[in-house]
């Protein structure tokens, strides 16, 4: 009963949320950290929501060391790094409830869109503020990973940075536990405007993660079995912040 009326009042602050045109601004600190990079990488990240769309961009061309390159973080030997006059973002469709990205097969690039359905959560009784903002604990497995999440129902919102969603509150502090991967807001800002959120996207070009997945899988077992003329060979992970390869 305590669950249903959250989400009853909830749903009626999002109404009024979208009524009046409100912006939702949240600064993340994002980081990855593989067992194969020597050091984490960590970048400031925003999420910007309209009631309607929201985008997250990972900002690795304000900082120093990537100052003009998009990085395809990799789980594996290699890193590619491939110049771009742009940051990787991720757009969120909330009437269709899509999730839009960029995803690489080698250098290739692919836009490929996901569902808000992929997410399996398990709410905790366990709290802790964030920002000052209460938070509630989720638990989940996503695509090889185990994931630790905390959410406030205390911003009339439903939404999460990266591909995360399907909390009923904005998702705060997100993390794996093979510590790889996390993420932590910094700042949030609640804006009484009509605004729109950029899409640099062409929808009708996505792939479903299905599709992405088995042309990734195809040339991964290609790469697999291919050697040069000197004997070497090169490949590409089976997993990076997803699982792509099945085993």
């Amino acid at each position: 009963m305590k669950s249903l009326k959250v989400l009853i009042v909830l749903i009626a602050f999002f109404s009024n949320a979208q009524e009046k045109n409100v912006l939702l601004a949240i600064d993340y600190y994002h980081a990855t950290h593989f067992k194969s990079m020597p050091t984490e990488i960590k970048v400031n990240a925003f999420l910007t929501y309209n009631g309607i769309h929201s985008s997250y961009e990972m900002d690795y061309t304000g900082t120093s060391s990537q100052s003009d390159e998009e990085v395809d973080i990799s789980e594996g030997q290699i890193m590619f790094k491939v110049k771009s006059d742009k940051n990787p973002i991720l757009y969120k469709d909330f009437s269709s409830k899509e999730i839009y990205s960029i995803e690489r097969i080698v250098l290739k690039p692919f836009e490929v869109k996901d569902s808000f359905e992929i997410f399996n959560w398990s709410l905790k009784d366990e709290y802790k503020t964030i920002l000052g903002y209460k938070c509630q604990m989720a638990i989940m497995s996503f695509r090889g990973r185990d994931y630790v999440a905390y959410f406030t129902t205390d911003l009339p919102f439903s939404i999460g940075p990266w591909k995360f969603e399907g909390l009923p509150g904005v998702i705060l502090e997100v993390y794996s536990l093979d510590n790889v991967f996390k993420i932590k807001a910094n700042t949030i800002d609640v804006k009484n405007v009509v605004a729109e959120v950029p899409l640099r996207f062409n929808l009708k070009k996505a792939i479903s993660w299905e599709e992405f997945q088995e042309k990734y899988t195809k040339k991964y077992y290609e790469m697999q079995s291919y050697t040069d003329e000197s004997g070497g060979s090169t490949t590409i992970p089976k997993m990076k912040i997803e699982r792509i390869v099945d085993e």
